[in-house]
């Protein structure tokens, strides 16, 4: 007797990280400290332009360029900031610009070689303000096998319609594999991507104030924000199947599974930098750029003759993002969601495993630096269970599927200054209704099963936590920062306050429900996964211990040990 849970999760993201940064310098070896352009420069600022900086070559923690075109830098010391926009040949080592602190400088071959770490805002200027909105322009995927369809721009931004992927295949194998001594079992394989499209309209509101800090020479973080807005629209299907080739008895089922022979692949399906408009800081230029990547994982189990088709369309409006005043971190957000689940249809007549992930991740850089990000998501899942004997489906099968859609905010303030500061929590978490199944299979791979009334859809959340970012005090990155008290004397990384009241166990971390807070053990690990979750997203701890809280679990985050919810 064979009972196998399925669980398959396919997820299209739209992953922005908001940054924040500004800077300002001269082209000469000691910029003078002074009021220009509305800005007043700190001592040893130094600005490149677009010019100067083309030769630059810029590293991790490293910036090379020729003493020839730039021997008078080569007396900078420990401390000094320099700032450069980005370059403008073709060839240039510096497509983006930067924002460093020297911590040394030599001579190396003609070069001079320059090691550094991250500069902030505070450090180039004691007083300035930058304030400006981004769009995101039309983006056109690399990968030949996507369609990039031309549509109209939303209100504040153009439509990126990064992802078109319908009908590439994913995955496609045909083989043979020893199964028994002497036994050799054939199988054909695919994970078909028969709907994947993804529509973004990204427009980035960034702005800060600085002002002078006391008798320090460097400025003050006085109030900072970056918020994203955009219209998200994305849909997923994957029809995933396999086909034994030959007879099969349970055990040989087994055997197939046992063998893992599916494996886990990943396909990148683009990979690719935009340039974007800069902003202003006074007379100083600040370059920015995005950076997109999508990635598809697959998970794959299977046994016996099986097809399933899931997948879910999802519409949200997000504006989120983090606010500073000087001394604390607040949300900034709104949203609407909408969704519909699509499927499931399916065959089975043994057992199956699947989960697949399609990951597009959209970046915002001032400089060369991401200050952090807004995750917004939408993801289907279908659980089934099938009673076996043998290579006979006998029993009955039950199963069910959902869909949804959800945003996250991950605020990490680097280049403002109080960078020691970072949080992610959940924003909202919306979940269709579910649509549960069951039926009996007496004719194996051919029969269907008629679905029952979906389940009330579960109330979507208003608004986020009260401690999704809480009060948290943050610092400034360094000895003198001057912009507050650091974390340690705060609440901590802005998580919920010690004093959590009564425990909330009523089920465990595999199953969809009431929050679930520290103190519950119901995770296998002693409570410790339910604690490192409830500290890292407030929102499972709080509101609803959903889909999205179980996906942490299955994929280990925060120290918790993976496993298979629903196995």
């Amino acid at each position: 007797m064979t009972r196998r849970a399925l669980r398959t999760v396919l997820a299209l993201s739209s992953l922005v990280a908001f940054s924040a940064a500004a800077a300002c310098g001269s082209n000469k070896d000691a910029a003078p400290t002074g009021a220009a352009g509305n800005v007043v420069l700190a001592e040893g600022v130094t600005l490149l332009d677009a010019q100067r900086a083309d030769d630059v070559e810029v590293l991790p923690g490293k910036l090379v360029m020729p003493k020839a075109t730039h021997g008078d830098l080569a007396t900078k010391k420990a401390g000094d900031v320099l700032v450069g926009d980005a370059g403008v040949t073709a060839t240039t080592k510096n497509r983006w610009g930067f924002l460093r602190k020297v911590v040394s400088v030599r001579e190396e071959a003609g070069n001079l070689v320059f090691e550094t770490t991250q500069a902030e805002i505070g450090d180039v200027v004691q007083e300035g303000e930058l304030s400006g909105t981004i769009t995101v322009p039309s983006l056109l995927p690399d990968d030949p096998s996507a369609v990039a369809e031309p549509s109209l721009g939303t209100k504040g931004g153009k439509t990126i319609k990064v992802l078109d992927f319908s009908g590439k295949t994913l995955f496609s194998r045909t083989d043979s594999i020893e199964v028994q001594p002497g036994k050799t079992l054939g199988y054909e394989a695919s994970v078909v991507l028969t709907k994947g499209t993804l529509d973004f309209t990204p427009t980035f509101d960034v702005g800060a104030k600085i002002k002078p800090s006391g008798f320090s020479l460097k400025g003050a973080v006085k109030e900072a924000h970056v918020i994203a807005t955009g219209q998200l629209d994305a849909v997923a299907e994957i029809d995933a199947s396999l086909k034994l080739i030959g007879t099969a008895t349970g055990e040989d089922v087994a055997a197939l599974i046992a063998k893992k022979i599916f494996g886990k692949p990943t396909t990148t399906i683009a990979d690719h930098k935009i340039k974007l408009p800069g902003l202003k800081l006074g007379f100083i230029s600040v370059p920015a750029h995005a950076q997109f990547t999508a990635v598809v994982t697959c998970d794959m189990k299977w046994g016996g003759e099986t097809r399933v088709v899931v997948g879910g369309k999802a519409s949200a409006t997000i504006k989120a993002g983090a606010r500073y005043d000087g001394s604390t971190i607040s949300p900034v957000w709104e949203k609407s969601a909408s969704l519909e689940k699509l499927g499931p249809t399916w065959t089975i007549t043994n057992e199956m495993g699947l989960r697949c992930a399609i990951k597009p991740e959209l970046k915002l850089n001032l400089w060369d630096v991401a200050s952090g990000e807004i995750l917004a998501e939408a993801y289907a899942a279908l659980d089934a269970k099938a009673t076996c004997n043998a290579s006979k489906l006998t029993g009955d099968v039950t199963g069910s599927a959902y869909a949804g859609v959800n945003a996250r905010a991950h605020a990490k303030l680097n280049v403002f200054g109080p960078y020691k500061w970072e949080k992610e929590c959940t924003l909202f978490d919306l979940q269709s209704p579910v649509a549960t199944f069951s039926g009996s299979f007496p004719l194996g791979s051919g029969a269907t099963c008629t679905p029952t009334p979906d389940a009330p859809a579960p109330v979507p959340v208003s608004s986020p936590p009260a401690s999704c970012f809480g009060d948290a005090k943050v610092g400034g990155g360094g000895e003198d920062a001057g912009v507050g008290p650091g974390l340690d004397g705060g609440t901590g990384e802005g998580g919920v306050d010690g004093d959590a009241g009564p425990v909330k166990c009523d089920h465990d971390v595999c199953t969809n429900g009431t929050p679930l807070t520290t103190g519950c053990t119901k995770d296998g690990q002693a409570g410790a996964c339910i604690k490192a979750i409830c500290e890292n997203d407030p929102y499972c701890c709080e509101i609803a211990w959903s889909a999205s809280c179980i996906d942490k679990v299955e994929k280990g985050m925060y120290g918790c040990t993976p496993r298979k919810c629903g196995g």
